[in-house]
C-alpha cells in the first residue's frame, strides 16, 4: 500500500527531528523497488512534492541519491514531467542545494544511453532548472566544469560526455551554449595532452618491444577514444556551418583566444581549427588577417604574440587550400615587418642581450619555418627569383640581431640548405662565425645572461599541424594537409667548390649537411 503524502511528511519529519529512522529506511526500500512501468515511482513523486520542504540533503542522503539515479529512458513522459518538477522545487525550496543537483544530473551525462530521449529529457530539465532558479543559472558552468569525467577514466565515458553536451546545447540552453561548447572542447584539449602523455611514456618504457608504441595501434583505448572524439568535433563542425556559417566562425575565433591561444604544445586537438577553416575559403583568410592583428596589437602579451605568428606559420605551411599567392602574400608582410624592425631597432654593436629581441627571432624563425615547407611550391612560378628577393633573406641574415644564431639549429640548417640550393641567401659563413665565437664561451664560465642569450629561442617553440596519425578520423583531413617533398640533394650545383671553400668545406660536406637535414622534420616538434 502506497503511503499517503500526509504519512510521507511525518516520515521525513520523524527522521530529521528525532532521529528514528526505522519508518524513512522502509520508505526507501519499497522506493527503490518501485517500477517505473506501473505507475507506483510516479505516485512516490507527486508524494515527496508534497513534502519537498521537509527533504533534507545531510538527513536523507539516500533519498535524494535515488532521485539523481533515476534515469530519464526508463520513465514514461507523465513520470518525467512529476519528476522535472520535484528537482524544479527541490532548488526553489532549498537553493543552497542548486549546485548538487546539477551536477548530480550533469553527471548522468557520461552513462552510456543510445536512447534518443536521454539527450532531450536531459536538456529539457537542465533548461528548466535555470529558467527557474537564478542560482542554477548563476551556477551552471560552474557545475559543468566540476561534472566533466576525469581524464584517465577508461571506457566510453569521455566520448558519452561530449556526445551528450553537444546534442544539449544544440537543442536546449541557448544562453549557455558557447560555455557548453567551450566546456567540450577544453576536455577534448586535455584528452589530447594525455594522449601525448600516455604515448611518450609508452615510447620511453623499456618493457615494450623495441621501445616501440604505436600511436595508430587499434590496441591502444586511449588513442581510439581520442580518435573518436576527434570525429565527433569534426562532424560537430560540420553540421555547424551548413547551419550557420557565421556564426561557426565568430565562435571559432572565442575558441582560439580561450583555449588554444593559451594551450601550448598541442598534438592533435589544433586540427579543430584546421578543418574548420578549410570548410570555406574566406574563413582561412579572415583568421590570418585576425591571427595578424593580434601579432601587431599593442594590447598583447609576448606569449600571444608567439602564439598568433607560430599558428601564421603553422597554416601557411600544412594548409593545402591556402592558396600560393595568399602564401606569397602573407610571407612577404612578415618579411617587411622584419625590414622595419631592423631598421628601427637594431643595436649598434653585439654587445646586446638576445631576450630583449626575443619577437625578433621568433618572427625570423616562422619566417624561415614557412620557407622550408613550401619553398617548392613557389619554383614553377616565373618571378620565383623575384619573389625570393622580396623576402630580404641577406637583409635578415646579415642583421647585427643575428637570427642564425639565435633560432633553432634544425630549421636554420634547412633553410640554409635550400637558401644555397636556390641562390636566396648565403647562410654558412655566417653559420661558421657563430660556431666559432661558441667556442670561445665556457659552459662552466658562462653567466646566467649569457646563457640566457644564446638559448632563448630554444625555448616555448611550438608549431600546429603536426603530421595526423590517428587513423579513425584522418579521413577529414586526408587531402587538407600539405604533402611536402623530400629535400633534393642532388640539385645542388657541381661548380660549387669556390662557395664551399668561402664556407670552410667541401662539396662532399655540403652534401652530407643537406642529407642531415633531411632527418630533421621540416616541421620539428618541441617538448
Amino acid at each position: 500500500m502506497l503511503p499517503s503524502s500526509d504519512e510521507l511528511s511525518q516520515c521525513l519529519k520523524q527522521a530529521v527531528e528525532t532521529g528514528n529512522k526505522e519508518n524513512y529506511n522502509k520508505f526507501i526500500i519499497i522506493l527503490q523497488t518501485a517500477s517505473c512501468n506501473d505507475g507506483t515511482l510516479h505516485s512516490y513523486l507527486q508524494s515527496l512534492r508534497h513534502s519537498v520542504s521537509l527533504m533534507n540533503f545531510r538527513h536523507h542522503a539516500e533519498l535524494f541519491q535515488f532521485l539523481f539515479k533515476i534515469s530519464s529512458v526508463d520513465c514514461d513522459d507523465d513520470t518525467w514531467i512529476v519528476y522535472s518538477q520535484l528537482m524544479v522545487d527541490i532548488v526553489l525550496t532549498h537553493p543552497q542545494n542548486a549546485i548538487e543537483v546539477l551536477i548530480c544530473r550533469l553527471r548522468t551525462l557520461k552513462t552510456l544511453d543510445s536512447h534518443a530521449s536521454f539527450s532531450r529529457r536531459t536538456g529539457h530539465l537542465l533548461n528548466l532548472l535555470c529558467e527557474k532558479s537564478q542560482v542554477c543559472a548563476r551556477n551552471f558552468v560552474k557545475s559543468l566544469q566540476r561534472s566533466a569525467p576525469y581524464i584517465t577514466l577508461e571506457g566510453d565515458v569521455h566520448l558519452n560526455y561530449c556526445t551528450h553536451l553537444f546534442n544539449i546545447a544544440s537543442k536546449h540552453l541557448k544562453p549557455f551554449r558557447t560555455d557548453i561548447y567551450l566546456t567540450v572542447f577544453d576536455h577534448i584539449i586535455k584528452y589530447d595532452l594525455h594522449t601525448y602523455n600516455v604515448f611518450r611514456k609508452c615510447a620511453s618504457d623499456p618493457n615494450v618491444d623495441g621501445a616501440i608504441f604505436e600511436l595508430e595501434s587499434p590496441t591502444n583505448e586511449v588513442v581510439q577514444i581520442f580518435d573518436s572524439l576527434m570525429c565527433l568535433c569534426f562532424e560537430f563542425l560540420k553540421k555547424q556551418y551548413t547551419k550557420n556559417p557565421k556564426q561557426i566562425y565568430k565562435f571559432s575565433l572565442i575558441l582560439f583566444d580561450m583555449l588554444f591561444l593559451t594551450s601550448h604544445a598541442t598534438v592533435h586537438s589544433s586540427y579543430i581549427l584546421f578543418y574548420l577553416y578549410s570548410l570555406d575559403a574566406e574563413f582561412i583568410e579572415d583568421f590570418l588577417d585576425y591571427l595578424w592583428r593580434k601579432f601587431r596589437s599593442h594590447s598583447s602579451t609576448q606569449f600571444e604574440k608567439q602564439m598568433a605568428i607560430n599558428y601564421i606559420a603553422g597554416f601557411l605551411s600544412n594548409a593545402a587550400y591556402i592558396p600560393v599567392e595568399s602564401k606569397q602574400k602573407r610571407m612577404c608582410i612578415i618579411a617587411d615587418w622584419i625590414q622595419s624592425y631592423i631598421r628601427l631597432r637594431e643595436p649598434l654593436d653585439n654587445s646586446y642581450h638576445a631576450a630583449l629581441y626575443s619577437m625578433f627571432y621568433f618572427t625570423c624563425q616562422a619566417l624561415m619555418y614557412i620557407f622550408n615547407n613550401t619553398y617548392w611550391q613557389f619554383l614553377d612560378s616565373s618571378d620565383c627569383s623575384a619573389f625570393f628577393k622580396q623576402l630580404h633573406f641577406e637583409q635578415m641574415i646579415h642583421s647585427l640581431l643575428n637570427p642564425l644564431k639565435h633560432c633553432l639549429k634544425s630549421i636554420v640548417n634547412t633553410f640554409a640548405s635550400l637558401t644555397r640550393m636556390y641562390q636566396a641567401a648565403f647562410c654558412y659563413n655566417i653559420i661558421e662565425v657563430n660556431n666559432r665565437n661558441a667556442f670561445h664561451y665556457s659552459e662552466s664560465a658562462m653567466n646566467d645572461q649569457d646563457r640566457n642569450r644564446l638559448s632563448i629561442s630554444q625555448e616555448n617553440t611550438f608549431y600546429p599541424f603536426e603530421p595526423y596519425l590517428l587513423s579513425k578520423s584522418a579521413q577529414y583531413i586526408n587531402g587538407l594537409y600539405l604533402e611536402k617533398p623530400v629535400l633534393r640533394t642532388n640539385s645542388i650545383s657541381e661548380n660549387s667548390d669556390d662557395e664551399a671553400h668561402i664556407y670552410g668545406r667541401t662539396s662532399d660536406s655540403i652534401v652530407g649537411l643537406i642529407q642531415d637535414s633531411e632527418m630533421l622534420s621540416l616541421s620539428p616538434h618541441i617538448s
